[in-house]
């Protein structure tokens, strides 16, 4: 029989330091991606670029994702990150070929990218795709964040990322339901999850104050005498100082033991 392994217990973290548990339905990212398929299969028709079938399929951002350096804000709470490359690339799907920078083709290649970023942030019911936001912060990154990203089929390698709030606006929006409506059930209950962490409890009693000439005359074999009353309870705590019990020093199984009782006022 293998010994069960156990984690220490972390720091307590305030109430306030919890954050909601974010996720999307499958059909609230379908409906999603079909919406971002709808506009980027217009702007290729309206350009000239060959038709790509595959849909835009959005997945729960990653961490690896947020942190690429280059993301471009479409709006509040949407960016879109584009190749270096992305602009020669365009420049020769248009023409089937490489033009000069500042060149005619340059230019319309550069309208043509416009129209794009213009497409999808309508799409997305963001309003103004010029407008200048902020990068996105890494905490977008994290699990459970409900942000989404999407690689966009059809462009030169552009990727797209979205806050959950935007992605939520946008369900309303569009009226497309934003909470599932058949939520899971748990795996297990919290008590379940968490009872095999160990939490260390320290007993406290009240102490006593000796001078410097007793403390010095102190011998192996002598008593102390504490403020601590019998008939007083002592005080338990948690690791960070936070009383959690009170206590009676009894005695069970030959061992020194605390009997709990409800934590008063100290």
């Amino acid at each position: 029989m293998e010994p069960i392994r156990t984690q220490e217990a972390g720091r307590w973290q305030p109430r306030d330091a919890g954050r909601p548990l974010l996720a999307w339905s499958a059909q609230q990212g379908e409906a999603l991606g079909a919406a971002l398929g709808r506009a980027l299969a217009e702007w290729r028709e309206a350009w000239g670029i060959a038709v790509d079938a595959s849909p835009v399929r959005c997945e729960p951002a990653t961490s690896a994702t947020v942190l690429r350096e280059g993301w471009r804000a479409l709006g509040e709470g949407a960016w879109l990150h584009a190749p270096a490359d992305s602009p020669a690339r365009l420049e020769q799907v248009l023409f089937d070929a490489t033009g000069a920078a500042g060149s005619i083709a340059g230019e319309v290649s550069e309208a043509c990218a416009r129209d794009a970023l213009h497409r999808l942030a309508a799409a997305l019911r963001l309003g103004d795709a010029d407008a200048a936001g902020a990068a996105p912060t890494p905490g977008l990154g994290q699990p459970w964040s409900g942000a989404l990203q999407a690689t966009l089929p059809g462009t030169t390698g552009w990727s797209l990322l979205l806050g959950a709030w935007a992605t939520q606006a946008w369900c309303r929006d569009a009226g497309v339901p934003a909470q599932v409506t058949r939520p899971r059930e748990p795996l297990c209950t919290a008590a379940e999850a968490l009872g095999a962490r160990p939490l260390a409890l320290n007993v406290e009693l009240s102490g006593c104050e000796l001078d410097l000439g007793t403390l010095q005359g102190l011998q192996i074999g002598d008593v102390v005498r504490l403020r601590q009353q019998l008939q007083a309870p002592a005080r338990l705590t948690d690791g960070e100082g936070r009383a959690v019990f009170d206590g009676f020093l009894v005695a069970q199984q030959g061992r020194k033991a605390i009997e709990l009782v409800k934590a008063q006022a100290h």
